[in-house]
């Protein structure tokens, strides 16, 4: 037999009363696996921003620290004291900067660990690097 007959014979023995009962079981049980979704998606969505108020505050000192660096970097240069720029690259200086790194047998910076700084014209602390054979990507070595 198939279901829809068997839903006709089992409508025809049951009262008015019965069936009402069960559509009622039916909607609660629905109501109860819709509450069941729910309470699972705002769990997540607890989860998920349970940090926010911190983050917040911490945004708000990291733009405080931003800031009171950006001060510190023009009092400095007008005191005369600048970074000099050393980058990847760049054949070793030994007036600027101090290898401490050697990772192989080239003479150009392969890492910077730290910037130079001078102040006027003398450097005050050299830029710390490694050296090496610095591998330029050409864009016929991307193909």
């Amino acid at each position: 037999m198939s279901k829809h007959k068997d839903d006709h014979n089992k409508d025809k023995g049951m009262s008015e009363r019965e069936k009402e009962l069960e559509a009622m079981v039916k909607r609660a049980q629905a109501d109860y696996a819709n509450l069941q979704k729910r309470y699972e998606r705002e769990k997540e969505e607890f989860v998920k921003f349970s940090n926010e108020a911190l983050l917040l505050q911490i945004t708000h000192i990291a733009n405080g620290l931003e800031l009171t660096l950006r001060e510190l970097n023009n009092l400095l240069e007008k005191s005369g004291f600048v970074k000099v720029p050393v980058n990847v690259g760049d054949k070793f200086d030994p007036n600027t900067m101090e290898a401490i790194d050697k990772k192989d047998d080239g003479d150009e910076v392969v890492e910077v660990y730290s910037p130079a700084y001078k102040l006027h014209d003398r450097i005050v602390q050299p830029a710390r690097v490694a050296l090496g054979k610095h591998h330029k990507k050409h864009k016929e070595d991307k193909k």
